[in-house]
């Protein structure tokens, strides 16, 4: 019975000490009093393999999204949950999704492509578009399935023992989308402008 009633106690203890639980891992500005859940980005300390995806799914709330490229993931989680997670050995940091804003777009159509080409709308043909010409890229990979580039690499080649050419970093699909992006990842209505590389025809 005295274990019973200890229990129990340790039980209330925890929750009630749930929504104003503090950890070095979170960050200071998710504000825990406002709200039971919260949106959060947990960063691991490596990428994160099927059994620890599996582990934080059981500790964790709603995977929103999975962030492999910085070795994170997107959660929907409560404040036990935040609590649990924080105390994993796996997880380096917890921050809220915070919202992320443009501070330097004049309200103008253009992010330096199309003053770069001399015209005034994001769907001018260019006088120069790359056609026929064939770009080397050296960086830390291309995804050929990327529709930044449109398929159209014609050659890859790892410069690194035992790894491939997918960019698992993203510096390359980057470079390569400011050399030749179609664009075709920001057209459509929910789009408010248009951004494509310098030269959308070139291989």
């Amino acid at each position: 019975m005295r274990l019973g009633i200890v229990f129990v106690v340790l039980q209330i203890a925890v929750v009630a000490q749930a929504g104003s639980f503090r950890h070095a891992k979170i960050a200071e500005d998710l504000r825990l009093e406002e709200g039971e859940e919260h949106e959060v980005i947990v960063v691991f300390r490596q990428q994160p393999d099927q059994q620890l995806q599996r582990r934080v799914r059981n500790l964790a709330g709603k995977l929103r999204r999975d962030l492999p490229l910085v070795n994170a993931g997107h959660y929907q989680v409560t404040n036990a949950q935040l609590a649990q997670l924080a105390n994993d050995p796996d997880v380096e940091a917890i921050h809220p999704n915070r919202e992320v804003r443009s501070t330097a777009f004049n309200g103008k159509m253009d992010f330096g492509w199309m003053s770069l080409l001399n015209i005034a709308s994001p769907n001018t043909n260019a006088r120069y578009d790359g056609t026929g010409i064939g770009v080397a890229l050296i960086d830390s990979g291309v995804d050929t399935s990327s529709e930044l580039v449109g398929g159209r690499p014609i050659y890859s080649q790892s410069f690194v023992t035992g790894e491939n050419t997918s960019d698992w970093f993203g510096h390359g699909d980057h470079v390569a989308g400011i050399i030749a992006g179609t664009g075709a990842g920001s057209t459509g209505p929910e789009f408010a402008y248009k951004v494509r590389g310098i030269a959308p025809k070139a291989r």
